[in-house]
Order: structure tokens, then C-alpha cells, then sequence
């Protein structure tokens, strides 16, 4: 008995040899009398061919046949009452694995074998120990009274009434949840298929503005471009009628319509002549802003040579409105000019222009034009009729009347006269307005221009 059994390792071995069901235990033994070990048991067994004991052999009292062998494995107790092999095959056939599946060593059921006794006592402490415990309070029950085991039966069924109510109201709680979870989920599912449909919708009515939108844009693209061959074409209108020429030997020094208009700077010039040039460039400034659809920070009253410009803006004015021709008080007419050189330097901002100098009013106003009529395009003539403004009721001839060049020659024609006597009400000075500048007229007739 307690024998020493010498340890193997299986882990180098087939599946078909670790796991197989087949196995032979064969016992030796000898007495006193023996001088060698012989044979005792041979037994070819297989593991479905065991019977069960039980987990432990005190439950079992049936005679066990003689070098009966006890299997304790890790569910309980196996043995095998004949030497006879099951007559089933196992379902595991041999073939070929591979050596990397490994089983489990002969070391790991040992502990496993272990831990398995260690269980069992546990088991057996607790059964004990229930046991105990069942004694005593058996013994104390025993011993107490009639009346103590009625007042605990007592207790015992108020406390049972008590969890069953607290259950009931439990029970109709969860009931009442249940009936309003059912009832959202139905309104979700509603929901759900209500926003379906306004979802469907609303992608159809999306696609129908995005269609719509890709027209839009494509018209205000189409509109775009030919807004700005109009403005070219009405900036190249404004410059014939206002020409704006360079002055020769002087630098940045500029007339309109042949009148010389110095930059910002009056001391000793004829007061007529600049209170002409201001007009005519107050009344060029006023249609740029028209026609640009920039409105001006302050506002221009174009009146010939007697324009004026307003303030609306700066707080610790008192007077609002300033002259755009020379007067008595000379800081009245400088701050009016300030103004109007504020405005050209806006409309620049508008069209991303960068002004150099404020002062120079009319070389910025060139420099605007000039930007406003630069392009590659061709510019598109004006539609027939359009030319009665500009020539003062008289309308060309039939032959001429849808032609460009007749529009560009007459105009021409009329702002080559030299004074504002002949301009147009469409753009240029009245008649009436200009004969203010009469001493100015007869020193142009005096010089032969």
C-alpha cells in the first residue's frame, strides 16, 4: 500500500496516444517468502467500459471482487468488475495531428487529483459542521416553549404578509411600466415612420432647390457677365463724354473735359475754372456710384459749378453741407474737396483698388475708369433709341441708329466743343447751369481753343 509510482510525460506523444480511451495496468507484487516480484493483475481496460462507485466508498457497501482496482478520478470513483474490453469502438479513429496539440502532463492530473481530495474534505467539513449546527438548534427549539415558537410563527407570517404586499405593489408597478413602455414604443414607432415620409419629402423637395439652385446660379453667372459688359460699356460712355487727359510736362496732373484741375491744392488758379472741373467730376462721381450700385458715404448734390457734398457722419459738425466750389471760406471748400476725394477713395475700396495719395482726385478717378474698362471682352453695343439722351432730343437717322460708331462719333462730336453749354442732360451739365461759367467761356473764345 502507498506505493511509490515512478512519473511519465506523455507531452511528447501523438493525440492518438495521449488521448486514447485503451490502457493496461499490470501490478506486481511478492510476500516474504518470494524472492522476485511476479505478476499479480493484468488488466486490459477502457475507459468506457468503467462503472461508477460513487464520490466516495463510504456509501458504498456491495463486496468487491478480489485485486480489485479503485479509480479515483475527478467526478468520483471508477472500477471495472471484469477484465473484459468494451466491445464499442471509440469514435476517435487514429490518424495523423500534428505535433503541436498537447495534452495534459501527468503532473497536472496529480494536482488535479489533489485539489480534487482537498474538495472532498471541504465538503466533508461542511457536511459536518451542517450537521452540528442542525443539532443545535434542534436542541434549543427542543427547549423552548409553546408560547415563543408561537410568537415566531407569528412573526414569521406578518413578515411573509409584508413581502407579499411589498410584492403585489412591486408587481403592479412593473405592470403599469410595462403598459407605458408599450405605449411609447408604439408612438415611437409612429414617429419613426412619420419622419420616414417628411424625410423622403424633404430629400425630394431638397432635390427639386438644388436643381433650381444649379439654374439660379447659372443665370446670375450669365447675368454676371454680361452686368459687366454693360459697365464696361457704360464706363467707356462716361469717359468720352467726361475725358480725363494728362497734362503735358506736368505729372500726375490731369483736365477734364479740358479743364485743368489741380490736386488739392488752389492757391493762385482761376476760382471759375475749378469751380468747373468740380462739377463736372461731382457729376461723373455721382453716376459712377449709380451705376456701380455703391452707395457713397456723402452724398453729392451735382450742380455744375455750384455742387455741393453733405456730411452725414462725422458728430461735431454743425453745418452739413459743404461746397464743391470755391467760396469766402476757404476751409468750407477744402474739407467739401476732402469729402469728394473720401468718396472716390471708397468706391476703390468697394472694387479692391488701393489708393496712393487722397489727394490726387482726379489721377484716382482716372485710375478707376481705366480698371472699369479694362478687359479682354468684347463690349456690347447699346440697343437702337438709346443715343436721344445723349444728343438732347435729336435723333440720327434711321441708316444710323443701331450702329455703335454713330453713338461714339456724335457723342464725341458734342463733347468736343470745348464747354458745357452743349452737354446732355443724361450726363452732362445743363445748359441752364452752365452759363454760370460764362467769364470762363470767353476766356476759352479769347485763347482761339
Amino acid at each position: 500500500m502507498n506505493s511509490t509510482f515512478s512519473s511519465f510525460d506523455l507531452d511528447g506523444l501523438e493525440p492518438d496516444i495521449s488521448r486514447s480511451e485503451h490502457f493496461t495496468i499490470r501490478l506486481w507484487a511478492k510476500d516474504e517468502k518470494m524472492d522476485e516480484y511476479s505478476l499479480l493483475v493484468d488488466l486490459s481496460l477502457s475507459l468506457r467500459s468503467l462503472q461508477f462507485v460513487g464520490k466516495s466508498l463510504e456509501a458504498f457497501h456491495h463486496p468487491l471482487p478480489q485485486n480489485c482496482i479503485l479509480l479515483h478520478l475527478s467526478d468520483g470513483i471508477y472500477t471495472s468488475f471484469t477484465d473484459m474490453a468494451s466491445e464499442t469502438q471509440g469514435l476517435l479513429k487514429k490518424r495523423s495531428h500534428s505535433r503541436d496539440v498537447l495534452g495534459s502532463s501527468f503532473d497536472s492530473l496529480l494536482q488535479l487529483a489533489n485539489l480534487d481530495e482537498c474538495i472532498q474534505d471541504a465538503f466533508k467539513a461542511r457536511s459536518k459542521l451542517e450537521a452540528e449546527i442542525n443539532a443545535l438548534l434542534s436542541d434549543r427549539s427542543a427547549q423552548s416553549g409553546q408560547s415563543e415558537r408561537f410568537t415566531e410563527h407569528e412573526q414569521q407570517y406578518s413578515t411573509i404578509r409584508k413581502d407579499v404586499h411589498v410584492e403585489q405593489r412591486s408587481i403592479a408597478h412593473i405592470t403599469r411600466r410595462r403598459h407605458d413602455i408599450r405605449q411609447g414604443l408604439q408612438a415611437r414607432r409612429a414617429a419613426v415612420a412619420d419622419g420616414k415620409k417628411a424625410q423622403l419629402s424633404t430629400l425630394e423637395h431638397e432635390a427639386r432647390i438644388e436643381k433650381a439652385a444649379k439654374l439660379s446660379r447659372a443665370g446670375i453667372a450669365d447675368v454676371s457677365i454680361r452686368s459687366q459688359g454693360q459697365l464696361k460699356r457704360v464706363c467707356k460712355s462716361l469717359m468720352t463724354i467726361f475725358p480725363i487727359e494728362p497734362v503735358k510736362n506736368k505729372t500726375l496732373h490731369f483736365t477734364i473735359r479740358l479743364i485743368h484741375l489741380p490736386n488739392s491744392v488752389f492757391d493762385d488758379t482761376n476760382r471759375d475754372e475749378i469751380a468747373a472741373a468740380l462739377g463736372f467730376t461731382s457729376q461723373l462721381v455721382h453716376q459712377l456710384s449709380l451705376y456701380l450700385s455703391i452707395p457713397l458715404p456723402y452724398p453729392i448734390e451735382p450742380n455744375a459749378s455750384e455742387s455741393f457734398i453733405r456730411d452725414s457722419i462725422s458728430v461735431a459738425l454743425v453745418q452739413r453741407k459743404f461746397p464743391l466750389h470755391p467760396t469766402n471760406v476757404a476751409y468750407k471748400f477744402e474739407y467739401g474737396v476732402f469729402l469728394l476725394n473720401k468718396n472716390i477713395e471708397f468706391m476703390m475700396n468697394r472694387l479692391g483698388l488701393r489708393v496712393l495719395d487722397i489727394r490726387h482726385t482726379l489721377p484716382n478717378l482716372k485710375y478707376l475708369l481705366f480698371v472699369l474698362t479694362a478687359g479682354t471682352g468684347e463690349t456690347p453695343a447699346r440697343k437702337a433709341g438709346g443715343i436721344r439722351g445723349l444728343l438732347g432730343g435729336r435723333a440720327p437717322s434711321l441708316s444710323r441708329r443701331g450702329s455703335e460708331e454713330s453713338v461714339l462719333s456724335q457723342s464725341n462730336e458734342i463733347a468736343g466743343k470745348g464747354h458745357p453749354a452743349h452737354a446732355s442732360r443724361g450726363g452732362l451739365v445743363k445748359e441752364k447751369d452752365a452759363l454760370k461759367g460764362l467769364p470762363y467761356r470767353r476766356r476759352l473764345l479769347r485763347d482761339g481753343t
